[in-house]
């Protein structure tokens, strides 16, 4: 299974947190992405592949109490990827921690119905990922789930997901309209961080905290909703909103 080592988690953060990023940004977006990639490739390490390879698809797996856990994936997949709903006569029902962990090369990722549990950092850097479905048996998006996923434009977080963990959508540059279902309490730490291609949002009236750097640096995001039972708004939860002219603060 692909892992980031602690290194790597460290100075991420670091840099994260560094407010130059701004200026980074407006002069060169490339300066940020090789910079990124070049972390990447130095100090993310690619443990020995677990799992039975699933002949044809790139996909390793296995089996645990009849039930089906994606565990890894071939770097090399290009392009549509669709997983199977059983394997082995078993169901598919989980996307393990980091399964596809940089797969630059998928465009579109088809997720069986029967999923209900998706790992941390399970598309992680999935840096051509442009359209995914996230199951309606799914109830947690993970931290990080779909961390620098640059060419993802749009999501649809069903109904039935009732917390989305911290960063999961970070550095998804180009992450223009985000539907999110009733239900959701908070919105994490960094959950649209430097997502900042993002227009709108639609944040629902179960939204009771807002932590801190939820939309930092989101640019374009122009007008946003507060719901009425909102109780705290994070340190620079909309720092660097460039483009926010309406915000409707209950």
């Amino acid at each position: 299974m692909k892992k980031i080592i602690s290194l790597f988690l460290v100075v991420t953060l670091v840099l994260t947190n560094f407010q130059g990023w701004d200026l980074l940004k407006e002069l060169d977006l490339s300066m940020k992405f090789d910079l990124f990639q070049g972390i990447g490739n130095s100090f993310a390490e690619e443990d020995e592949i677990k799992g039975t390879l699933l002949e044809g698809t790139g996909l390793y797996y296995e089996i645990e109490n009849g039930e089906v856990e994606i565990t890894d994936a071939d770097t090399n997949v290009s392009g549509e990827l669709v997983v199977p709903e059983m394997i082995e006569g078993y169901p598919v029902m989980s996307i393990g921690i980091g399964a596809f962990y940089k797969c630059e090369k998928i465009k579109t990722i088809k997720l069986p119905e029967s999923i209900t549990n998706i790992g941390e950092y399970a598309f992680g850097q999935c840096t051509d990922l442009e359209t995914i479905n996230i199951p309606k048996k799914v109830t947690e998006i993970k931290a990080d789930t779909f961390s620098s996923c640059r060419a993802l434009l749009s999501i649809n977080i069903p109904d039935s997901v009732k917390s989305i963990g911290k960063s999961a959508f970070r550095d998804c540059f180009n992450l223009k309209t985000v539907v999110m279902p009733e239900g959701i309490k908070n919105i994490k730490n960094r959950t649209f961080y430097q997502c900042s291609d993002l227009e709108s949002i639609n944040i629902p009236d179960s939204v009771t905290d807002i932590e801190e750097y939820a939309f930092y640096s989101c640019y374009f995001l122009k007008d946003i909703n507060l719901p009425k039972g909102l109780t705290h708004i994070g340190e620079y939860a909309f720092y660097s909103c460039c483009n926010l002219k309406n915000i409707e603060i209950p």
